[in-house]
C-alpha cells in the first residue's frame, strides 16, 4: 500500500451549507500535465475504467448526486483544482471554476452533522467522502446498500469504472461499505462556543 499523501491532483469543491462555508477535497488523476492557469475544461482526469472525463463535467456531475441530500438554500459555488509534489502536501494552484449549483431538499438543513462515506480500495485501503451540514439524519453506522437511495447513488458511482476519485493510497475505490452519520464535533464547536 502506498503512502497517505494526497494528489496526484486534487479537486477541492467549496460549497455553503446551514450558513457556513465548507471544502470537500478529493484527490484525482489528470490525463497529460495540467499547468497553471488552464482550463478547467481543457483538463482531463482518469477514470477506474480507463477512460478521461472533462475536470469540469466530472464535478459537475457528482454535485449533482451530492445535491438531492442538500437544501434547497445550501449552494455548491465553485471548485479549485490542485497539483501536489509526490510524496509531499505542497501544492501548486493550477485553476478554478464556477459551479452555481443548489441544493435540492425542501425544508431545514441539519446543522452540525456529517455524512461519512467510506469504500476499500483497491490496494486494501479505506477511504472517506465527507459531506457536512447535509439534510440527512443518519445517526448510525448502516450498509451502503441500505442507506436509501440518494446516498446509494453516491456510492453506486463512486465503486464504479466511470469514477474519477482516487484514495489517499493513490487506488481507485472498488467496494462500498458502510454510511456513517452523526453530529460533527468541530462544526457544534464552531457554531456553539
Amino acid at each position: 500500500m502506498a503512502s497517505n499523501f494526497p494528489g496526484p491532483y486534487e479537486v477541492e469543491i467549496i460549497y455553503t451549507a446551514g450558513g457556513l462555508e465548507h471544502r470537500s477535497r478529493l484527490n484525482c488523476d489528470a490525463n497529460g500535465t495540467p499547468s497553471p492557469g488552464d482550463a478547467a475544461t481543457a483538463i482531463d482526469l482518469k477514470t477506474r475504467g480507463g477512460g478521461t472525463v472533462q475536470l469540469d463535467t466530472a464535478v459537475g456531475a457528482l454535485t449533482d448526486l451530492f445535491r438531492v441530500i442538500y437544501n434547497d438554500g445550501d449552494t455548491f459555488d465553485s471548485f479549485n483544482f490542485w497539483k501536489y509534489a509526490a510524496g509531499t502536501f505542497d501544492r501548486t494552484f493550477i485553476t478554478s471554476a464556477s459551479i452555481g449549483t443548489s441544493g435540492q431538499k425542501v425544508g431545514a438543513g441539519n446543522d452540525n452533522h456529517a455524512n461519512i462515506y467510506t469504500f476499500r480500495t483497491i490496494e486494501g485501503g479505506v477511504m472517506k467522502i465527507v459531506l457536512l451540514d447535509s439534510t440527512a439524519t443518519e445517526v448510525i453506522r448502516q450498509p451502503a446498500a441500505g442507506s436509501g437511495a440518494d446516498n446509494v447513488a453516491i456510492f453506486d458511482f463512486v465503486v464504479s469504472t466511470s469514477n474519477w476519485i482516487l484514495a489517499r493510497d493513490t487506488s481507485y475505490p472498488i467496494t462500498a461499505n458502510h454510511l456513517v452519520g452523526g453530529e460533527n464535533e468541530a462544526l457544534f464547536k464552531k457554531r456553539n462556543r
